[in-house]
């Protein structure tokens, strides 16, 4: 199973926007929220009288998806209960990906740390490899489950990580580079992140199930 590396330009502030949405960026979510979590169809009505076939008419949602519900919790700041934090990350980050540009990493644990050592091994700065950008931990009103770990990153240091990822790349061993291709080419392609900086996000494997290093 793998968890997930993620980073997105944006600046923590707009971040922490999304939890006392004004109403235009309110009704912003609600739409990314109707777009990327529609309800399922209604089951054929079974032949089983009025009152179930009623039943079988409404809408189902999948169990652990985000809900409307969950959406309007969200940008208001309000308390989310246990049973919601998994979906409530969900919807953030569905939210993040809909606003701002980004990219990701499906990794383990353990290629996680690989990659870090690789990075290490060419000279790159430990601040400036994965777990590194982790280091400053951005609050957020959501609670953060065992495993989920979240980041910023001004922009002077991100600065400072795409100058020394791109000094050492050609150093890196070619599965490597592979592996951390599409944050190279974000960094590369999308400058956005000169001015907002970066906010950065690990979901180890079976986060929220059981305590672990992040």
């Amino acid at each position: 199973m793998t968890g997930k590396f993620r980073l997105w330009a944006v600046d923590a502030d707009r971040v922490l926007e999304l939890f006392a949405a004004p109403p235009a960026l309110a009704e912003r979510l609600r739409q990314i929220t109707r777009d990327r979590f529609a309800l399922a169809p209604p089951r054929h009505p079974p032949k089983f009288g009025p009152l179930l076939r009623r039943s079988a008419s409404i809408p189902r949602l999948p169990a652990g998806q985000p809900t409307p519900l969950d959406a309007e919790t969200l940008f208001q700041g309000r308390f989310v209960s246990p049973d919601r934090l998994a979906p409530s990350w969900a919807l953030l980050e569905a939210w993040l990906d809909e606003l701002f540009l980004g990219a990701a990493l499906s990794l383990t644990s353990a290629s996680l740390d690989q990659l870090d050592f690789d990075l290490a091994r060419v000279g790159v700065s430990s601040s400036l490899c994965l777990r590194g950008l982790l280091r400053h931990r951005l609050d957020l009103p959501l609670t953060a489950p065992p495993g989920r770990v979240v980041g910023s990153v001004t922009p002077e240091r991100a600065a400072a990580l795409h100058e020394a990822w791109a000094e050492h790349w050609v150093n890196l061993e070619p599965g490597t580079a592979e592996t951390l291709g599409p944050v190279r080419q974000f960094l590369d392609d999308h400058l956005e992140w000169r001015r907002t900086g970066l906010v950065v996000s690990w979901e180890a494997p079976n986060a929220g199930q059981k305590a672990g290093s992040f």
